[in-house]
């Protein structure tokens, strides 16, 4: 493992505990247990450094001997101390059962060979701490019995001082350790990090550490090798620079819980402990994985989770295909958080009397020049009506550089688009990008004018922007020209914001809510056997359609 860049609360607090039972004289053994991968091995390496203590290390892993397990901790010593024997080891890799069989074929009886080398291991380890890792991780030939043993007589022929460390939840033969442990351990250390100081050691200053480290909660990973192994594998995503928004984490957050499960890493409590992958790495997406996706705020059929199989299963990761995933969510993202801030902007500057004029002009501008990349004209059409609506006609030459990127981005990514009620400077950007129809071509269809229903939606004050007039005369022509669903809901609504209005005198829309209220009536007298006129009389008697009630009531 990696050296520890941060010491966190529990690390600090095992290696007191460690400091502690090496200074007394009456703790000859101990244990530390905890999760794999939490980084016990490595605290007890620098206490023991820092303390200056002797030790020798040993994994246990696979090993089915005591005598391979000796041979194992005396390669490590004399390699320590840059004997022969460790020079051959690291120079040839051979197995340690080799040196075994080597020394049994140099005597010809086995017991000679047996107490030589007890000699030279007694020897060898005396007075030293003997650091004894993966318990459960040994051979199921070697019996838990025996470790006990030879722990026993490490103390009591060697003088040594011992640490056991493991997993004790992960022992195959768990209820045996737990009835002899109390015979040979002296004090018992538990270390148990959070994720979160999982993943402050495994991710110190990474720039996706603040978003990672909440998913890395939600999934319950300790395992510090686990966690590296994850941000190595989306390092990539740095280079993109992608901002931390809805879409990168619903990305990130499938790909931790995956691959935390195929890591056999993700927590054991709860429905995560129940999510395992197949021989393939392929994870099982049945109900306990959808119950997580839950647990993590993500949909468990986004469109993420495909690549992240094919990465488990092959160990490809198919990057581009995520990254243009990510690029179209991102986008649509930022677009509609675009219209929110269009919308904010009109509310604030009717609304906040500390906001200047100035002031919402150069935002409206930022907005204006961002929204230009995207090619979106509905979105820069309700930008730049904004933009009118606080400072009038003459400050869209002030949008000229945002409509020139317009066209550009239209001009490098041809689109079509269906005829709406944009804003006249997009209109006529979109029409210089148009080729002229054939001779004899159909015209295209008219265009609906949708304005009456964004005046019931905004109110009065966006009738200059909409190019509307709020004349009696101009309302009764819009009253018999809007398609039944319009009507349905911009009578209701225009007339409950008239009720508003018209008792305060003061109010600068009293002229025109006065005009609609005429006209509503002129044409009830005018039409008095129509549909419209039965729809208008109805809503001027304070009845609404159904399933309208409260939208209509609502606008203010």
């Amino acid at each position: 493992m990696d050296s520890v860049l941060i010491s966190t609360e529990a690390y600090s607090q095992l290696a007191d505990q460690l400091r502690a039972a090496l200074l007394s004289k009456s703790v000859r053994a101990m244990s530390v247990s905890g999760p794999w991968g939490t980084g016990k091995t490595h605290c007890v390496r620098s206490t023991l450094k820092a303390n200056r203590r002797e030790a020798a290390f040993a994994s246990l892993f696979s090993v089915k001997s005591i005598n391979n397990l000796k041979l194992t901790l005396l390669d490590n010593i004399v390699a320590e101390q840059g004997g022969i024997r460790g020079w051959l080891a690291r120079r040839t890799k051979a197995d340690r059962d080799v040196y075994g069989a080597a020394i049994e074929k140099l005597y010809s009886g086995a017991a000679i060979a047996n107490d030589l080398a007890l000699i030279a291991f007694r020897s060898a380890v005396r007075g030293k701490v003997i650091v004894l890792d993966d318990l459960e991780r040994k051979h199921p030939d070697l019996d838990i019995d025996e470790v006990a043993g030879f722990i026993d007589e490490l103390m009591e022929l060697s003088a040594c001082r011992v640490i056991l460390i493991m997993n004790s939840e992960r022992l195959t033969d768990h209820s045996k350790w737990m009835q002899i442990r109390e015979k040979i351990i002296d004090r018992e250390l538990f270390y148990s990090p959070t994720p979160q100081e999982s993943t402050a050691i495994a991710l110190p200053g990474h720039h996706l550490a603040g978003m990672i480290t909440p998913l890395i909660t939600g999934c319950g990973i300790t395992n510090i090798r686990a966690i590296r192994r994850i941000a190595l594998e989306i390092d990539w995503l740095g280079e993109k620079k992608y901002s931390q928004g809805k879409p990168l984490r619903e990305f990130l957050a499938s790909f931790i819980l995956m691959m935390g499960a195929n890591l056999h890493a993700l927590g054991q409590q709860g429905v995560m402990a129940k999510i395992a992958p197949d021989r393939t790495g392929s994870i099982k997406q049945h109900d306990q994985f959808r119950n997580a996706c839950s647990t993590l705020l993500i949909d468990p059929d986004n469109e993420f989770i495909d690549s992240i199989d094919l990465f488990l299963r092959t160990g490809a990761m198919p990057s581009e295909r995520i990254a243009s995933v990510l690029d179209r969510r991102c986008t649509t993202e930022r677009v509609s958080e675009l219209q929110f801030e269009s919308i904010a902007v009109r509310n604030d500057y009717f609304w906040d009397i500390d906001w200047s004029d100035e002031e919402a002009l150069d935002y409206c501008l930022e907005l204006c020049t961002e929204s230009a990349s995207f090619g979106d004209p509905h979105l820069l059409s309700h930008i730049l009506q904004t933009l009118e609506l606080i400072g009038g006609p003459e400050v869209l030459q002030s949008a000229s550089p945002a409509l020139s990127t317009f066209r550009t981005t239209l001009e490098r990514q041809p689109r079509e688009f269906t005829s709406q009620n944009y804003h006249p400077a997009i209109l006529n950007v979109l029409a210089s990008l148009q080729h002229p129809p054939p001779e004899g071509a159909s015209t295209r269809p008219a265009v609906k004018d949708d304005r009456m229903h964004a005046l019931a939606t905004g109110g009065f004050a966006y009738a200059p922007v909409l190019k509307l007039s709020t004349t009696r005369s101009s309302f009764v022509e819009q009253l018999g020209s809007m398609d039944a669903a319009d009507m349905r809901y911009v009578v209701p609504a225009m007339l409950n914001r008239c009720a508003n209005i018209i008792p305060n005198c003061e109010h600068p829309d009293l002229e025109a809510a006065k005009a609609f209220q005429e006209a509503c009536t002129q044409y009830v007298d005018d039409n008095p056997r129509t549909k419209r006129a039965r729809l208008i009389s109805a809503a001027m008697t304070g009845d609404y359609p159904a399933g309208q009630l409260e939208s209509a009531r609502n606008v203010d």
